[in-house]
């Protein structure tokens, strides 16, 4: 590690890089098409609506999905509407999960009981036992009620030792 980390570079999230993400989506755009022979371009609202995504995925996420619109998406101008075909689910349904997007606040959890604890950490381990609860174990439910994916709230369960 040490060999390595002579100049550390700090490179920041797509999310915080506005400008290059809209040099990326047209890059991609020019490259798979010319790759899948087609013709198309973005209309100016679905581009906007790729532009407001936070791409928690980085660069492979903005890279696959426009070729994945490249590959469903008919020739010629790409709307809005057919962006919901290729845009993850948290996307579709929950118009961003509130731990990805910084802009948005998240919404505060409602369990069944008033939350006494103190720290975060309690908490969060409080909302997700609640959510566990109400879903009767389901983990998939309870991520989704929290605006989290699957994995987030395994990890999360692991963590706080939370046993379903």
């Amino acid at each position: 590690y040490y060999q390595l980390n002579v100049i550390p570079i700090n490179l920041p999230p797509l999310r915080e890089r506005y400008e290059d993400v809209k040099l990326l989506i047209e890059h991609y755009l020019h490259q798979f098409t010319k790759e899948h022979r087609k013709q198309m371009v973005f209309s100016k609202k679905a581009l906007e609506q790729l532009l407001d995504y936070p791409w928690p995925g980085n660069i492979r996420e903005l890279q696959n999905m426009i070729e994945r619109i490249v590959l469903i998406c008919p020739n010629g101008e790409i709307a809005p509407d057919m962006l919901n075909h290729v845009m993850p689910f948290n996307y579709q349904k929950q118009n961003f999960a509130p731990e990805v997007f910084a802009t948005k606040e998240a919404p505060a959890p409602t369990p069944s009981h008033p939350m006494t604890k103190t720290t975060l950490q309690d908490l969060e381990k409080e909302a997700i036992v609640a959510a566990l609860e109400k879903h009767n174990g389901i983990q998939t439910k309870a991520a989704q009620e929290l605006g989290m994916t699957a994995r987030q709230i395994g990890y999360k369960m692991r963590k706080y030792e939370i046993d379903f």
